[in-house]
């Protein structure tokens, strides 16, 4: 499937880094929803069911394991593909993530966003 037949949703209270991320999966063919914290981010996935989910953990309002909780609670997000970044990283953490049903776990110190899209690219090959 091309690139740009599939949604994703990007979430992350750092306006500089949500928007480099969202140019970056534009860039690369990728429909791009955004939101700024874990609430508004639930709605917006339980709305438009994106084809993947990429994350902030620490953020106010729901953070990213809470919103993970909340979106796995729902049949169509149950299975859908969830990133989770952070800048903390704790083997409780890593443990919290996986627990509430991160698909996979990324420290924002380790990627740049060519990793960002080659991690989603990953995920959303057929």
């Amino acid at each position: 499937m091309a690139a740009d037949s599939h949604t994703v949703l990007a979430i992350d209270d750092d306006a500089l880094l949500l928007g480099s991320v969202v140019e970056a999966l534009q860039g690369a063919g990728y429909t791009v929803l955004q939101a700024s914290n874990g609430k508004e981010g639930l709605e917006m996935a339980l709305k438009h069911h994106p084809d993947l989910v990429l994350t902030d953990n620490l953020m106010p309002i729901l953070n990213g394991v809470d919103m993970i909780a909340g979106l796995r609670k729902d049949p169509w997000g149950k299975t859908a593909p969830v990133i989770i970044m952070t800048n903390m990283y704790t083997a409780d953490m890593l443990n919290q993530s996986l627990e509430a049903g991160a698909t996979d776990y990324i420290m924002k110190s380790d990627m740049s966003l060519d990793k960002i899209v080659e991690l989603v690219r990953g995920r959303l090959k057929d």
